[in-house]
């Protein structure tokens, strides 16, 4: 996913996992390694960062040459492009810095040699800070969960070798990415929720987000991405709860969001759930009327009275849920469970059981 509002429907977890210090001649590395996955559809990401301190910083050092030990990855031919950007800036790596900081670069991961790469270049280092980032770029057809281990193993610095510890391992695996911004016209895909249906599919499911990132009031849908391969591809988007232009009201004013899904393991029903918001309350509660599609009246689905006690549509946002008996193929129409399942004062009634549903 790309571009200044990038919203991820993979949850990325980058946690610094490790810190390697090492010396060679004149120059100490300092290593941090980031607990991320490698998604396919991102171009090269970065897993590494090494800090290279120079103690004498009055000459002129070159960096000529990085080797990278690949020994633990399951399939070099899914490698594009194995790329050490060189920065000097500590923060993680954004896609906007790489575009400007200098790279040493191997493309086509089938080159690599005895589970070796070597990149040469002859990069003029900073000499107050230096920063190298080992980032991969893997290719649209390598398969989920297969593993890319990478790890410096040496570096060459005015024809002075450095070497990095070796007996350090760094795992990462090959993932997909679910949604990506403003496919299928869609701003952001937000919420998300993944569950595995009986027949073995996953089914990822999130808010449909059309206009902006915002959450209710506004033009949402909970959506459905199928994926038949374990996450190695997934399906076009499928909107399975939309209230469309319910009581002649645009559909910015009947968004549906903040989905949850559940598989019952015995019987293979899934049911999918979410909050619908029909029309907007005003700051004191009062349910706005003579909405239009050029109306730019909004507030927040919990906030200044969003929602508030009571039943009805132009009271409270409502609970939708739908049910489907074919793994997800299909589903039920919305049924409404305010009155089931929330006290008419505010805050949770009972618990629901799927013989309570009408």
């Amino acid at each position: 996913m790309r571009g200044a509002h990038i919203k991820k429907f993979l949850v990325i977890l980058v946690a610094i996992c490790n810190t390697i210090l090492c010396y060679g001649q004149g120059v100490a590395l300092r290593e941090r390694n980031f607990t991320i996955p490698i998604v396919k559809e991102r171009g090269a990401i970065a897993l590494s960062r090494i800090e290279i301190i120079l103690e004498d910083t009055t000459a002129t050092q070159y960096l000529k040459q990085l080797t990278l030990n690949l020994n633990g990855t399951t399939h070099f031919n899914e490698l594009h492009e194995i790329k050490v950007f060189i920065t000097t800036d500590s923060n993680y790596l954004s896609e906007e810095a790489s575009l400007k900081a200098p790279v040493f670069c191997l493309q086509d991961g089938a080159s690599v040699t005895n589970n070796t790469v070597v990149l040469k270049g002859n990069f003029r280092l900073n000499k107050k800070r230096n920063y190298a980032w080992i980032a991969i770029d893997i290719k649209a057809s390598a398969r989920v969960g297969n593993i890319v281990d990478v790890r410096l193993s040496n570096m060459q610095i005015n024809g002075k070798t450095t070497y990095a510890d070796s007996s350090k391992t760094f795992k990462y695996r090959i993932a997909s990415a679910v949604r990506q911004a403003m496919q299928d016209n869609v701003n952001t895909s937000r919420i998300p929720g993944l569950a595995t249906a009986l027949n073995g599919d996953l089914l990822a499911i999130y808010d449909a987000r059309y206009d902006s990132r915002r959450d209710l009031q506004g033009d949402i849908d909970i959506a459905l991405s199928r994926s038949t391969d374990k996450g190695n591809t997934w399906q076009p988007l499928n909107k399975i709860i939309d209230m469309g232009t319910f009581n002649g009201l645009p559909q910015k004013f009947n968004g549906v969001s903040d989905p949850c899904i559940l598989v019952d393991r015995k019987s293979g029903n899934i049911f999918i759930a979410g909050l619908w918001m029909h029309g907007v309350l005003d700051e004191k509660g009062k349910w706005i009327n003579g909405l239009t599609d050029t109306s730019q009246n909004w507030n927040h689905q919990w906030k200044n009275k969003g929602s508030q006690p009571g039943f009805a549509i132009t009271e409270t946002a409502q609970f939708l849920i739908i049910k489907s008996t074919d793994n997800g193929k299909t589903w039920s129409e919305p049924i409404n469970l305010t009155r089931m399942c929330k006290k008419k004062s505010g805050g949770c009634g009972r618990q629901l059981r799927e013989a309570d549903l009408p």
